[in-house]
């Protein structure tokens, strides 16, 4: 006989069975053997369980809102600083004096940096502005000069007074001494900036950098092997110590505080 459809009933599960309800199933439903089905079934509970969820879902987004900061930039753009009248006339007089006493704006728009705060690039943006704006202009030329500034200290401060590094020229000795040098370092390692360096301190009156671009841009060029080892054997002996007292009667300043 074949086993009919049946409803399975627990009555310690009770309140499950407002939930729940289970069945079997037979061959007749398509099975081979018996099997047990459960089927939620919707109660008062679950409509309670909604209004739940969508109070926690409200709470999560209002709750959200205090997180917000976390994705907000590290560092936020800042404002950019607007240009008064009075920077707009220091930074007319500074332009006109530069082009009278022959000094790049370059330097000028660093030391202006220092005194009102704006960009390099900030100061030459607004210079173009104020050279193409007639009206601009003539607003600015009206307009006092910004207080405790003065034109004078500008172009008498700190990189405006640098002096510009002299180059010496490489003479017959300097570049016997380079060639004696370079034949004695690793081919692979010529062209190395560090390798040039232990000669710098030997030699100071030329930079490492010097050193090597005389190597690399001129002599290198029209050196062969032959002519190095040629070199070396040269400059020793009589000849180094001839050229050492050549470089202090030279540059006194430089190898005589070495």
């Amino acid at each position: 006989m074949t086993q009919s459809r049946t409803t399975k009933f627990d009555p310690d599960m009770l309140s499950e069975m407002t939930r729940k309800r289970g069945v079997f199933l037979d061959e007749d439903d398509g099975f081979d053997n018996v099997y047990e089905a459960e089927f939620k079934v919707h109660t008062d509970s679950d409509d309670e369980t909604d209004q739940t969820d969508d109070k926690q879902i409200k709470k999560e987004h209002t709750a959200g809102d205090e997180f917000a900061d976390q994705f907000a930039p590290l560092n936020p753009k800042k404002r950019r600083q607007r240009f008064t009248s009075s920077e707009d006339r220091l930074l007319l007089v500074c332009a006109m004096t530069a082009k009278k006493r022959n000094k790049p704006m370059k330097l000028v728009f660093k030391q202006l940096t220092k005194v009102i705060g704006h960009s390099e690039s900030s100061l030459q943006t607004r210079l173009s502005k104020l050279e193409s704006d007639l009206a601009l202009k003539q607003k600015a030329s009206k307009a006092s000069l910004p207080e405790n500034v003065s034109v004078n200290d500008i172009f008498s401060k700190g990189i405006l007074k640098r002096k510009s590094r002299t180059r010496l020229d490489f003479t017959h000795l300097d570049d016997l001494a380079i060639k004696a040098y370079v034949c004695e370092l690793d081919s692979r390692h010529r062209g190395s900036y560090s390798a040039y360096e232990p000669f710098a301190e030997i030699y100071p009156h030329h930079s490492a950098s010097s050193v090597k671009g005389r190597w690399t841009k001129t002599l290198k060029k029209r050196t062969s092997e032959i002519e190095l080892v040629m070199a070396n054997l040269k400059f020793s002996g009589s000849v180094k110590r001839q050229y050492m007292l050549w470089l202090h009667k030279a540059y006194p300043t430089i190898y005589n505080s070495s």
